[in-house]
Parts: C-alpha cells; structure tokens; sequence
C-alpha cells in the first residue's frame, strides 16, 4: 500500500486527513527514528542521534543520491555496538527539497534488500494474522 492509499483509507475510514498522518522509520536498535517532512515525501535524519550512510555491496559508501544498503552510526547507543548495518534499502539525500530542515533525508520507499528475511512490525502482523486461532 502507497502512502497516499494509506492517507486515502485512514481519511475514509477515521476521517483524519492526510496532512495530520506522519510515518516514521525506526527500528529497535537505534535510539532515534525518523519523520517524514509535512510534504510526506522523506524520513529526516537527526543528526542529533545518527550519521546515516547508504553502503554498496561491498559494504562501502555511495554518493548521495544511490541506491544501497541503509546504515548509521548511532550516537547515543550504549548497550550495543554503535554502528548498525540494516537490512533496508533505500536512498538517501544531502538535503531535503520540499521543507527547510536541515541534515540528510531518506526516500520514502524503503524496502528489503533482496535476500534479507522481512522482519519489525509487518512481519509480527503477517504471523499474527496467519495463526490458526481456531485453536
């Protein structure tokens, strides 16, 4: 589901409009997450909390504008090494062209590296509903 038939079906069925309805990209093991701009079309990075880095096959990092794997350095973390390596791919910007925040911005399509097992909240989802609660 697009962003946008999200906005659509949440308008429709709560009758929130779209402009009200932010996602956010984070994961457990960083101290921070992301927000989309009011445009809704790119995750903020907060410098605050991560150096974020897109890398390549060969775990090096691409230009702004690529393709690759996400990774950040997290600088609060004190309970487990500091630099993660995601399983998200996804595409990172110097800056973002719709607002005037500062610091990098992630396209808002983020989607699994080919080969990495799906995993988070969608995941839990899909095995919750999948149970056979007849049980």
């Amino acid at each position: 589901m697009t962003h946008e038939e999200f906005r659509n079906e949440v308008k429709k069925v709560l009758g929130i409009p779209g402009k009200f309805i932010l996602d956010v990209y984070s994961m457990v093991e960083g101290n921070g997450w992301m927000i989309h701009c009011p445009e809704g079309h790119y995750l903020h990075a907060p410098y605050a909390h991560y150096k974020p880095l897109v890398l390549d096959e060969e775990s090096k990092p691409v230009e702004y504008g690529e393709w690759g794997r996400f990774a950040f350095l997290d600088g609060i973390s004190t309970s487990h090494p500091s630099f993660i390596i995601t399983g998200d791919e996804v595409k990172l910007h110097e800056h973002c062209p719709f607002c005037d925040r500062t610091g990098p911005v992630l396209e808002p399509v983020v989607k699994r590296v080919k080969g990495e097992d799906i995993r988070g909240c969608p995941e839990e989802v899909r095995r919750m509903f999948s149970k056979d609660l007849s049980k």
